[in-house]
């Protein structure tokens, strides 16, 4: 047997032990330099098609490796903290329930999709860590700012996917929350807002136990109300004293029925005005009023963020500066000293001037909607309705939106009862205007007068100034 000395074997421990440490510096070696290093260009940043937003605010987005990516700093409009640490060098993004809203415009955010597929820029490796709520989460440095993955986000909610409309729509929990609420019912329903009152035609109803409270009041000139369940049964309502009524009727035991509403001006004729359309439900527990199934998508969109400033300027086929749309403007609102008022001055001009373009309506030709085009030819369809009403309240410092969406039951798939509709055009437009700190709904071409038997027959009303949500729902969704 061949024996070692004890030098000679600590002397081949220390070379084994050396050789070791040399390996596993050489295996850290090997490792790291596959890593990238700081400012190391690891890859690029292309434009995209992909309309990303937040509780429906749209941010502006990116390409990074296939994968919608954002900037961290922009969620600082969105509802989020978004604080840079120095001595740690990292990023701390915090959802702030409290914290006001102030997103980037629309346009701006989507500036990018020109460039779809197109290099931006290159994406550098980075040292920063960035934090979602406690977890670390992957960051990039793209033209010297901090770009995250939108689906990173998902310890503050969800990330949803719609083909349909190529969008990535987060969520927050507190607002997925909301959407969760929203109810498919009601005990109490009221056509109008209670501003509406002065002059549009109000119902309210409230059911209690197995009666259906009514009241409300009539248009002016009209002094009847005709209360109709199921097409057949008829209830006239005598509201000739001072355009007020109030009634009750016994509900069917029928496990739905369907109620119109309309109004006369005389008892035994012709109730020629609509005034509203219900379903109302029976359930164990008695009977309820249905929300039209529009209902929960209108919520939504009124839960979304706008900013009022992003509509008053000038846009396509909307030119508040032009010289006749001031003067109008101006002469309409110079007696107005609220936004609501400045509302109802221009809302009243417009329907009562505007003429409805049946010849463009029947294909018969194309319709100007140009708000001064409009104001020259004195007629024009639902957008050029939307656009002159946008224009003269923007000339007047009112914020106005162009709201594109269906009218259901009017040239399209869907009605009342059915809003499966396919989502490659809109049928009609209409506006909300920034009116006493809330969007304000109106629909001047609606308000303007009827079609009948291809003719447009003015008669201006405000059936659909200022009406609640849950009422007009029922004849119109909004472009999702």
């Amino acid at each position: 047997m061949y024996l070692i000395s004890k030098n000679r074997k600590k002397k081949i421990q220390s070379k084994l032990m050396a050789a070791g440490i040399l390996v596993l510096l050489m295996l850290i070696t090997s490792a790291v330099s596959g890593m990238a290093t700081t400012g190391e260009v690891v890859g690029e940043v292309l434009g995209t098609e992909i309309k990303a937003t937040i509780n429906g605010m749209v941010i502006p987005s990116y390409n990074i490796n296939g994968t919608t990516a954002i900037i961290a700093r922009d969620l600082s409009g969105y509802g989020f903290d978004v604080q840079w640490q120095e001595d740690t060098r990292s990023v701390q993004i915090q959802k702030n329930p409290d914290k006001p809203k102030n997103p980037i415009e629309e346009t701006e955010a989507l500036r990018h999709r020109y460039a779809t597929g197109r290099k931006l820029y290159d994406v550098i490796s980075t040292d920063i860590k960035t934090y979602a709520g406690a977890d670390e989460i992957q960051s990039f440095n793209i033209g010297g700012k901090t770009a995250i993955y939108l689906r990173d986000l998902e310890n503050f909610g969800n990330l949803e996917w719609d083909n349909l409309r190529n969008e990535a729509s987060f969520l927050t929990k507190s607002f997925q929350q909301a959407l969760d609420e929203i109810p498919e019912s009601f005990d109490t329903l009221s056509t109008h807002h209670d501003q509406a009152k002065g002059f549009a035609s109000f119902i309210r109803l409230e059911i209690e136990g197995q009666v259906l409270h009514l009241s409300g009041k009539v248009p002016e000139e009209y002094r009847y109300v005709m209360f109709v369940t199921n097409g057949d049964e008829r209830d006239v309502i005598d509201a000739s004293r001072n355009g007020s009524f109030q009634h009750e009727i016994r509900l069917s035991s029928s496990r739905s029925n369907r109620y119109q509403l309309f109004f006369g001006k005389e008892r035994y004729r012709t109730f020629d005005r609509e005034g509203g359309e219900f379903f109302i439900e029976r359930t164990n527990d008695g009977h309820v009023i249905s929300a039209a199934p529009s209902y929960f998508d209108n919520v939504k969109q009124h839960m979304i963020h706008r900013t009022p400033s992003f509509y008053l300027g000038a846009e396509n086929n909307i030119d508040p500066e032009h010289p006749a749309i001031r003067q109008l403007a101006q002469r309409l609102t110079e007696d107005a000293t609220t936004n609501y008022e400045k509302l109802e001055a221009i809302h009243q001009w417009v329907i009562e001037n505007i003429a409805y373009d049946i010849a463009a309506y029947y294909g018969d030709g194309n319709s100007q909607v140009d708000a001064v085009d409009v104001l020259n030819n004195g007629k024009s369809v639902c957008s050029g309705y939307a656009n002159l009403m946008a224009a003269l309240l923007r000339s007047a410092e009112v914020p106005t939106r162009v709201v594109s969406g269906y009218a259901l039951g009017a040239s399209s798939d869907g009605s009342w009862d059915h809003v499966e509709i396919e989502y490659v055009g809109t049928n009609h437009a209409w506006n909300e205007v920034y009116a006493d700190d809330r969007w304000v709904i109106v629909d001047a071409t609606w308000n303007a007068g009827v079609v009948d038997n291809r003719q447009f027959v003015p008669s201006p009303h405000y059936r659909y100034f200022d009406p609640t949500i849950e009422n007009f729902s029922y004849t119109h969704l909004v472009k999702r």
